[in-house]
């Protein structure tokens, strides 16, 4: 049986509780969790070094990001300095024997991230004691609403991974989440925006899809095409495809378990007049990628084609290469926005949205 607590740290404030001691036991362990989300950074980074269990850094976020693409969501990227924030706080928890959101000096997780130089628009925290490999790790996490809501949360875009052992043996993993407010580099932030134009400074950048989608709609429009929707289900066809390609680092029309995009949509649940894909392995921005396809008189046809609505996805691999994937569809009927043979998909009830900053 797993216990579970979850608090939310809507601000600087005592909790209920100052964590759970863990003391020595003769029978097996029980794992524990917690779960954070907070309103509203960078340090330099270091490795950690692989752990016996398995659960390193780049397999857990490895796990995150097949749910997240799985749900349609943008994957996580690594961010060095979340990892560093979290790999400290789990030196701390390990030393203290304890899990707990508060640290020893009463600091929270908004107080890490302010220590560390971590300006964020959204930022929460999973932790974990106890568990042996990353598949109970993850079961345990998606199996608790606050630990998913955290885990499926489309506002974050990066993650850190910390771990480390206390002196019993016994493992503590910490999940930091976050969206940057700017980008930032070995300690110091580097402006995301143009001198000439310092109302925008601050706001966080489009995501690589987003502009894929804006370059898409441009093309669209130079030729008297409408713009066209973004389709939820769409969006998870193309992550789950993106995925599988980022995963045999190549680009194929056709999935690893011989799929078409025909087959993947309507195992979703669309049912499409007419469906297309376009992928693409490399092109580190969407300029590239549009300019590849609107060269090639095949991939231009069909972005232009008599689509209504799109989905988009961009997974790297473990080399840092993108994999680009675009489904182009026209609905026979209006699709549903949740697989029919998934009952339970995307947020729990007990989903906390992240507070924004101005």
């Amino acid at each position: 049986m797993v216990r579970s607590w979850s608090f939310v740290d809507a601000a600087p404030a005592r909790f209920p509780s100052r964590g759970f001691r863990l003391e020595p036991r003769r029978h097996a362990t029980i794992p524990l969790l917690l779960a954070l989300t907070s309103e509203a950074g960078i340090a330099p980074a270091y490795a950690q070094r692989r752990d016996p269990s398995g659960l390193e850094p780049a397999r857990i976020l490895h796990e995150h990001n097949r749910l997240r693409v799985a749900e349609g969501l943008e994957p996580l990227a690594a961010s060095p300095v979340l990892q560093r924030i979290a790999r400290d706080y789990a030196l701390e928890l390990a030393r203290r024997q304890m899990i707990d959101h508060v640290g020893e000096d009463g600091s929270t997780l908004t107080d890490r991230a302010a220590k560390g130089g971590y300006l964020f628009t959204a930022i929460g925290e999973n932790l974990a004691f106890g568990h042996q490999n990353v598949k109970s790790l993850m079961h345990d996490w998606m199996h608790s609403p606050s630990h998913r809501a955290n885990i499926l949360q489309p506002a974050y875009t990066q993650a850190g991974i910390g771990f480390a052992r206390d002196t019993r043996g016994l493992l503590y993993v910490v999940v930091n989440f976050g969206a940057p407010r700017q980008p930032v580099t070995e300690g110091r932030v580097v402006s995301a925006h143009s001198a000439s134009n310092p109302s925008d400074a601050g706001k966080p950048s489009p995501s690589p899809t987003a502009l894929l989608k804006q370059a898409i709609d441009t093309l669209r429009a130079q030729e008297g095409a409408a713009p066209l929707t973004i389709s939820p289900l769409l969006t998870r066809a193309a992550g789950l495809h993106a995925y599988d390609l980022a995963q045999r680092s190549l680009a194929s029309p056709v999935g690893s378990d011989g799929a078409t995009v025909s087959k993947r949509v309507r195992d979703l649940g669309y049912r499409p007049r007419i469906v297309a894909q376009l992928v693409a392995r490399g092109g580190a921005t969407a300029e590239e990628v549009i300019t590849r396809w609107s060269e090639s008189a095949g991939p231009r046809r069909l972005l232009l084609d008599d689509h209504k609505e799109i989905g988009l996805a961009r997974v790297e691999d473990d080399q840092g290469v993108p994999h680009w994937c675009v489904v182009l569809a026209d609905p026979q009927t209006p699709p549903s926005t949740a697989p029919r043979s998934t009952p339970e998909s995307g947020f729990s009830a007990e989903t906390v949205s992240p507070s924004h900053h101005p």
